[in-house]
């Protein structure tokens, strides 16, 4: 695939990077622990030196930091969050991480789910229906086009050339699909 994207990828230690979407992706961090500070810090100077137009990054719990800091450093970055699964911590680590997530939320353009109650799980606020784009379990390329002004990655006036993908390198995630579209 001859793509005039650019695509590095942050994943955790171990993940198998064995995997066909290899030759999309022209560069990778590994962290240990995503939580650590040295990875924030990390993840910080990546966004300054690799400038990216979009970071592209799955729900996990401290995913609020990555997406704060991203916003922080490069204001006109695009963050598209990926809910994939629901929220599924107990009591006290989810009132905190609902506070977390509730911060952050206009530092997000799109969110993109199989279900809107997963969301919901991760956000107590109501106000992120506007930004959710609900996505069938089996992604077809026409399901990614902003005929509906929904997914609002693509823009007519700028053409974007960077993404940074926080998340794991599964065939199942589709990745190419994604990068192309």
């Amino acid at each position: 695939v001859d793509l005039d994207f650019e695509t590095l990828a942050i994943l955790k230690r171990g993940t198998n990077s064995k995997i066909s979407i290899n030759t999309l992706i022209k560069k990778k961090i590994f962290f240990e622990n995503f939580n650590h500070p040295k990875s924030l810090i990390i993840f910080e100077n990546t966004i300054k030196s690799y400038k990216p137009d979009v970071i592209y990054i799955l729900n996990f719990k401290v995913m609020h930091k990555y997406i704060d800091i991203a916003k922080n450093t490069k204001k006109d970055i695009r963050v598209v969050l990926d809910v994939k699964t629901p929220c599924l911590f107990d009591d006290d680590d989810k009132q905190k991480l609902l506070k977390n997530n509730n911060n952050i939320i206009e530092k997000i353009d799109t969110i993109l789910t199989l279900s809107k109650k997963s969301c919901e799980t991760w956000f107590s606020k109501k106000d992120i229906n506007s930004k959710i784009v609900v996505y069938p379990l089996t992604v077809k390329k026409t399901a990614l086009t902003d005929k509906d002004n929904k997914i609002k990655i693509k823009k007519k006036e700028k053409k974007y050339t960077r993404l940074i993908y926080i998340g794991n390198l599964s065939i199942k995630r589709e990745l190419k699909n994604i990068i192309e579209n």
